[in-house]
């Protein structure tokens, strides 16, 4: 699942926030199975990375619903494309 928020309240700045989710997958989780790239058009923003045949869980995402890590953020102005393999 990919999620984001924009607030443009926080403009100029970080206004963009974004995460992926693999929470209610079972194994073998598929972002780890097949592989996804989030990936920004702008270097300082966070690429969000599963390589396949990772271990367990894809460690750039959300994999339990009690997770707090994979949030990023980056200014509105950045364009992210999803690459599901």
């Amino acid at each position: 699942e990919f999620e984001y928020t924009y607030n443009p309240t926080l403009h100029p700045g970080t206004d963009l926030y974004y995460d992926v989710s693999d929470i209610n997958d079972a194994f073998p989780r598929q972002f780890c199975d097949n592989g996804l790239a989030l990936k920004p058009d702008r270097p300082e923003c966070p690429l969000v990375l599963c390589l396949p045949d990772c271990q367990r869980n894809c460690s750039a995402v959300y994999n339990y619903d009690d997770d707090d890590f994979a949030t990023h953020g980056c200014d509105s102005d950045t364009s992210l494309t999803l690459f599901l393999c």
